[in-house]
């Protein structure tokens, strides 16, 4: 389709033409050129951020076995290309780079839903430190689109040849979808041919790739349990210094705490024997989410000795 632009005639002698009819050109190759401007503001467009959903942080469990602790399940539906950098955040270990590496294993993939599970072994760990959250990072190639300012000019030639003076035959020469006009001239002395100087500005659409990531995150659940001894004819005598330990159902470890920081032992003997205070109670904090059992181990109360 013709449009309509706003161009000049530029003559080879250096004047100007003030009127013309169609005739038949060829470009001169070597002086058509094109210049791109600057980004116009407002026509930057992304497409395909990345996005993602993840099952909720109390549905991670940590479990462990000799050397390693377990986190699982993880789960994330999105449309990230790939995932990588699996990081384990400790109370003392808060930040990218001094995270604890994790590996990755027993995943299962199915279009945008990824499940797996990390491993992280023991052994980096001190004795008074624990996990409070886990990162992943997913990545996504995104594209952006943008227009920018183009001014394409061109020269061009007219192949028609007279002798006799008349205006040239009428055609037309097609230019980036444009519709431009020129004309030669005999001056009877000589031929010499006008040549067409063609000028348009347009927006064209112009996009780039780039590999953004993002960090899913999930913070590991503790819970806190609470035991209250009190005799049992008279529920309002609270029992002072009685001894327990306690015991992870589900992964059959007894609990030990040190400075406030809880690790797991195999061995009931390495257990920590916790005494109710002179309310009667014991208050255990940061216990990975679980069922425990309490065994009382001693009670210097009068009659339960």
């Amino acid at each position: 389709m013709n449009m309509e632009i706003s161009w000049e005639h530029v003559l080879l002698n250096g004047g100007w033409a003030t009127s013309a009819k169609y005739t038949k050109f060829v470009k001169i190759a070597e002086l058509d050129k094109e210049t791109v401007g600057d980004k116009i503001p407002g026509t930057e467009k992304t497409t395909d951020l990345l996005k993602y959903t993840k099952n909720e942080d109390d549905e991670i469990e940590i479990t462990e076995d000799s050397t390693n602790y377990i986190l699982g399940p993880f789960l994330i539906d999105s449309n990230a290309d790939s995932y990588d950098t699996y990081k384990v955040y400790t109370n003392k270990k808060t930040s990218d780079t001094n995270a604890i590496d994790a590996t990755v294993y027993n995943t299962e993939k199915s279009g945008s839903k990824y499940k797996f599970y990390l491993k992280v072994k023991k052994s980096k760990f001190s004795t008074d430190e624990y996990i409070k959250s886990v990162k992943v990072k997913a990545h996504k190639t995104v594209t952006t689109t943008y227009k920018k300012k183009v001014t394409a000019e061109s020269y061009y030639k007219p192949t028609n040849e007279h002798s006799d003076g008349t205006w040239g035959a009428t055609a037309t020469k097609e230019y980036k979808g444009v519709s431009v006009s020129g004309w030669l001239y005999d001056s009877g002395t000589g031929s010499w041919y006008q040549s067409v100087y063609v000028k348009k500005e347009y927006n064209k659409e112009f996009s780039s790739k780039k590999d953004t990531t993002k960090w899913i995150e999930w913070k590991c659940k503790y819970g806190s349990l609470q035991i209250e001894k009190v005799n049992q004819d008279k529920t309002t005598v609270k029992l002072q210094n009685v001894g327990f330990k306690i015991q992870n159902k589900d992964t059959k470890k007894w609990v030990k705490e040190s400075n406030g920081t809880i690790s797991y032992e195999d061995e009931k003997v390495n257990a920590t024997e916790f005494k109710t205070d002179e309310c009667g109670k014991i208050i255990i904090k940061n216990l990975l989410v679980g069922t425990y059992v309490a065994y009382e181990t001693k009670n210097p109360n009068y009659g339960y000795e």
